[in-house]
């Protein structure tokens, strides 16, 4: 699959990449190749800008068992429930039985 479109890629907090015109070639679920031309039968969606997917890919594995604990307030939740769990992931072990 190949398609026509802009790219806006952020690539700091300040700083963004900008690449009108491009296609962009999928093969197998990835992107192939990103070019300035093409040749081949292309789908046209050069009036759209194509961004990277904005997922948040951090995880909270370490407080699981401390789900639904609370304090009125920030610090003291921090320090009685959080951080505690925190430092048992550093065990593997531990991390590998709370993955499970």
């Amino acid at each position: 699959m190949i398609f026509k479109t802009n790219i806006l890629n952020p690539v700091s907090a300040e700083e963004s990449c900008y690449f009108p015109d491009v296609f962009v070639s999928i093969e197998d679920g990835k992107i192939k190749e990103i070019t300035s031309t093409c040749e081949d039968e292309f789908s046209d969606y050069s009036d759209c800008v194509c961004t990277p997917g904005f997922i948040d890919l951090h995880t909270h594995l370490a407080q699981y068992y401390v789900r639904g604990k609370h304090s009125f307030y920030l610090l003291d939740w921090l320090n009685r429930f959080i951080y505690p769990e925190e430092i048992k992931s550093f065990d593997p072990d531990f991390t590998r039985q709370l993955a499970k």
